[in-house]
């Protein structure tokens, strides 16, 4: 007895309708998936050239940052309690910074002191001799009026008073011209008024002293004789030495210089000293 070799049919229950006759399954079509069409590109848009004029623009200076005065540039602004900036100075700088401060003035006001004083003593090593000058040439303007100025009826008071303006070694010499003014002024009656028009020291150059000067004198004469009501002029030059001394500046010595009577009632003279 062979053994089936196809598929066991299996008996039919009543009732039950044949099975239906299996079809083979076809394979599923493929998905095919359809070209694309290119997409044509499309021309770019031609750009219009706009005919634009502008300015070029200017670069501006960057802007310096400026440090208040008040504060250096190099000090970091301090922070307060609640977190914010302080540009001001603190507690602690102030107490180094003020008393900085102040003794930077006390430097420059006690420089511009000793600039001023140091110019000064500069000054009155040349000014010393300077004011001496000043003040002999106003003594010996006052004196040569003095000296020059006599009138016949009171010769006696005129050489006393004279001789108080010069140094004794001076005095003593003008001394010896009473006798000739008791000869010629009684006689003519003379009388001179002198009239000093202009005064200045004379250069002294490496010689220069505060004790000595030597001053040169514009005096006029205006001379009257007899009874006459005409007066005659002598504009005369004159060299006054000047000595000071315990009393002031005095008369040391005289000179004329040009037509000019050595002393009150002498001839005129010329270049000659007073005797």
């Amino acid at each position: 007895m062979s053994e089936p070799t196809g598929p066991v049919r299996r008996r039919r229950i009543a009732g039950e309708s044949a099975p239906a006759a299996l079809t083979p399954k076809q394979p599923a079509p493929r998905r095919t998936s359809a070209k694309k069409a290119p997409l044509k590109k499309s021309a770019p848009p031609k750009r219009t050239a706009v005919a634009t004029t502008s300015a070029p623009v200017k670069k501006t200076a960057p802007v310096k940052k400026t440090v208040p005065a008040s504060q250096p540039a190099s000090q970091p602004a301090s922070a307060t309690a609640d977190g914010r900036e302080r540009s001001g100075p603190s507690r602690a700088d102030l107490r180094w910074l003020v008393p900085a401060v102040l003794a930077t003035a006390a430097v420059l006001v006690l420089g511009v002191l000793l600039a001023v004083r140091g110019f000064s003593d500069f000054r009155d090593d040349g000014s010393g001799v300077e004011k001496a000058q000043g003040e002999a040439t106003s003594a010996a303007a006052t004196a040569a009026e003095s000296i020059f100025s006599y009138r016949f009826d009171q010769l006696d008071q005129y050489v006393s008073d004279s001789q108080a303006l010069m140094t004794p070694t001076f005095a003593k010499k003008f001394g010896e011209i009473g006798p000739v003014l008791d000869e010629i002024a009684p006689q003519n009656k003379v009388q001179v008024k002198a009239v000093t028009r202009s005064a200045a020291p004379i250069d002294c150059g490496e010689e220069c002293s505060t004790t000595k000067a030597d001053v040169l004198i514009f005096v006029d004469m205006v001379r009257l004789v007899g009874g006459s009501d005409e007066t005659t002029v002598f504009p005369n030059r004159i060299k006054v030495s000047m000595v000071k001394g315990s009393d002031g500046w005095l008369v040391g010595d005289i000179v004329t210089l040009s037509n000019s009577p050595s002393l009150p009632g002498e001839n005129p003279q010329t270049d000659e000293k007073g005797k």
